[in-house]
């Protein structure tokens, strides 16, 4: 079966690195990003959602850089290069905001600006790598994959107004948003649904897997953020608890899907080594 390259392994291993760190400047520093940021977060709120997503994004990189197989691996490579890609080009947009006297400024841009085309770069091989995929041996049920495909939809147009018209986060989204904010976030939630989408493709458990944790954690921490600034946002208005209620799907789906992937039988057995009879 198609191997998972060492290249793109060792990729996620340094991701591991990259996002706990950046989810600790972002997600548990929040207050203190003027300071110890690449760049100045208001309000806190919008550095603890982009420092959760960083704190999930840990298990995907985990369960990515450990997997042999690039069939089991590939959500994580499409997830990977889009929004290091999308986050690319918000950094390329707005380096005029960015805070190059202190080191993460620095560090940021040289991770984004390296990270892209070295994901591109090794994906090429990895890709055209000769060999079978295993057989696809736990579908994915029929009202599942119509139900994610909605929040695919859903966070793939939140994700390009975002991105595209960063000032139409003031009619939609639950607080305040910069123009380099509206387009970071822009940049997860493109991620994520370049997530959904592939899962809904696929429509097999044993492709998916090794997302499904990250995808319980994304609203696990989004809901820690939410109440740890709860006085950002205003709790009577309607686009906070619209955005409440697509955490909450994704977070029983998430559970549904981790219980069921990770109870499933995947055919790994076929590609290790026989031992010689002595």
């Amino acid at each position: 079966m198609r191997q998972h390259i060492d290249p793109l392994r060792r990729f996620y291993y340094l991701a591991i690195l990259l996002v706990t760190s950046v989810g600790v400047f972002t997600f548990v520093l929040a207050t203190e990003t003027d300071r110890l940021f690449a760049w100045t977060i208001n309000p806190p709120l919008t550095a603890a959602f982009l420092g959760a997503n960083y704190f999930a994004a840990f298990f995907l990189a985990l369960f990515a850089a450990r997997e042999r197989f690039w069939a089991y691996a590939a959500i994580s490579y499409v997830v990977s290069v889009v929004f290091t890609s999308m986050t690319l080009f918000a950094t390329l947009l707005h380096l005029d905001k960015f805070n190059f006297d202190n080191v993460n400024g620095w560090l940021w841009t040289i991770v984004y600006v390296t990270v892209p085309p070295y994901l591109v770069l090794v994906g090429i091989p990895q890709v055209r790598l000769r060999g079978d995929d295993p057989p696809r041996t736990a579908p994915i049920p029929s009202w599942l994959v119509a139900l994610v495909s909605l929040q695919a939809a859903i966070a793939l147009v939140v994700g390009v107004l975002l991105f595209l018209a960063p000032s139409t986060a003031d009619d939609f989204w639950p607080w305040a948003l910069t123009p380099l904010t509206a387009r970071t976030v822009a940049a997860w939630s493109m991620a994520l649904a370049a997530g959904l989408t592939f899962t809904a493709w696929q429509r097999d458990w044993t492709r998916v897997r090794i997302a499904t944790p990250t995808y319980v954690a994304i609203p696990v921490f989004q809901f820690i953020a939410l109440a740890r600034f709860n006085d950002t946002v205003d709790w009577s208005g309607a686009r906070l608890w619209l955005y409440g209620v697509y955490l909450g799907g994704v977070l029983v789906l998430g559970l549904y899907g981790l219980a069921k992937s990770w109870n499933v039988e995947r055919v790994d057995s076929a590609a290790r080594p026989t031992v010689p009879a002595s």
